[in-house]
């Protein structure tokens, strides 16, 4: 029943401008449009693009005409004519989320669902009609919901300089008063093998490093993999994987980490999303200073995305529970609450600013006289500028204050950083 009043809706569109009936040019230019109208109405549309083409030479130039142009055009498969008229229609206002759909529908029959999910991307960013909204957002689900987790391949670069004045210590997790520049690489690629499948098979991998110019003893470096195995049903997207990360601090080995997740996503519409997530990870010390780091770390995370024009918003709560060796006199096994919110504003096109705040609760295990409890909160600011869909360059600035019952691990920390990012 939905789907009926789905069609007959897209017929009602098709035809809405096409019955409007002009009243500012001379009447024969008026006769030949209401005639194509007439014509078209009864399914002859040979006639009725003849006679629409006979009103455009007489003079005869609306947002009206270049509608009905491109339906006909569409209706006797000349995408490339239908999206010439469409083009047109993106001058006039009133009329220019309607063209957008509409071009949305050509890029869908041509194959390019990129192009197609940007212009229904712009009709709910501009339509007034909340029924036309309701359409692209519905084309924008069944694509979120089937083609786009099945991706190919990506790989994504990102190189950033920048400056902290307090450098935290990792392994302890307290600040080292000591400042210094630092260059920091990403590298990140993910691959399916398998696709169209109801189970599929893919690869992530990352690669992490951190350089500080006069401090090696704080250098990091991380290599991380996740086996993962995706499967569509419906609005959901549940993934199973496998995890492996290595880890070397200040120049040596430091950790090994072993596990697996399972995420589960579900589209409620185009515009928002939900996502749960657990995952157990076995930590194996590489160095024997850091012995008393190993053990286990198992991690909930519950997330909620949600975008409206031009306003992306993520918010999030993460469970992190650690069951670690420790040391005879003091606990490294926290209990952590992180409760996370983001906004991200599109100003224009190439322009985005976002802010986000933390705020981490940390209560670790009680050992004889030993008690800490910790809380953390964090700003970051910043802005990105794409250069184009592959290119772009971000600033951000991170602010953190942690608090302890602990007075040595009290501290403050700014970071500031400028990454230039390229994504294929």
């Amino acid at each position: 029943m939905f789907s009926t009043n789905i069609r007959c809706f897209l017929s009602q569109i098709c035809l809405c401008l096409l019955l409007f009936s002009p009243t500012a040019y001379a009447d024969d230019a008026q006769i030949s449009f209401s005639q194509g109208v007439k014509e078209y109405k009864q399914g002859h549309y040979v006639d009725a693009l003849n006679y629409f083409l006979v009103a455009e030479n007489k003079g005869y130039q609306s947002s009206q005409l270049f509608h009905n142009l491109g339906v006909v055009y569409l209706k006797l498969d000349q995408l490339d004519q239908a999206r010439k008229n469409f083009l047109e229609t993106l001058r006039y206002p009133s009329i220019a989320a309607l063209g957008n759909y509409n071009l949305g529908l050509i890029a869908l029959k041509r194959g390019n669902t990129e192009l197609a999910n940007t212009h229904f991307t712009k009709v709910i960013r501009i339509s007034q009609d909340p029924n036309l909204t309701i359409l692209a957002q519905r084309q924008l689900l069944k694509d979120a919901a089937t083609n786009r987790p099945i991706q190919s391949w990506k790989v994504l670069t990102k190189v950033s300089r920048g400056y902290d004045d307090n450098v935290n210590f990792s392994p302890e997790d307290v600040g080292s008063g000591i400042r210094d520049a630092y260059t920091e690489l990403l590298l990140y690629g993910t691959v399916m093998f398998t696709k169209n499948q109801p189970i599929g098979l893919g690869l992530d991998a990352y690669v992490y490093d951190v350089n500080y110019d006069d401090v090696d003893a704080n250098n990091y470096t991380q290599n991380a993999f996740l086996l993962k195995f995706p499967i569509q049903y419906e609005r959901w997207l549940l993934q199973p994987g496998l995890i492996a990360q290595w880890s070397r601090y200040g120049g040596t080995g430091y950790q090994k980490t072993k596990g697996f997740e399972f995420s589960s996503r579900y589209f409620k519409t185009p515009s928002s999303h939900y996502l749960a997530k657990y995952s157990y990870e076995d930590i194996e010390s590489l160095n024997n200073r850091y012995n008393f780091l190993e053990g286990s770390r198992q991690r909930l995370k519950l997330e909620n995305q949600y975008s409206y024009k031009a306003y992306k918003t993520n918010v999030y709560y993460e469970l992190e529970n650690n069951d670690r060796t420790d040391r005879g006199n003091a606990s490294y096994s926290p209990l952590r609450n992180t409760i996370s919110g983001q906004l991200t504003y599109a100003i224009n096109s190439s322009f985005t600013a976002n802010g986000n705040i933390k705020y981490r609760i940390s209560d670790y295990e009680r050992i004889k006289t030993f008690s800490r409890h910790d809380k953390q909160l964090q700003f970051s600011w910043g802005g990105e500028f794409k250069f184009n869909k592959h290119v772009s360059l971000k600033g951000i600035h991170t602010w953190t204050k942690n608090n302890s019952s602990k007075s040595f691990r009290k501290y403050k920390r700014h970071r500031v950083a400028l990454n230039l990012q390229l994504i294929y």
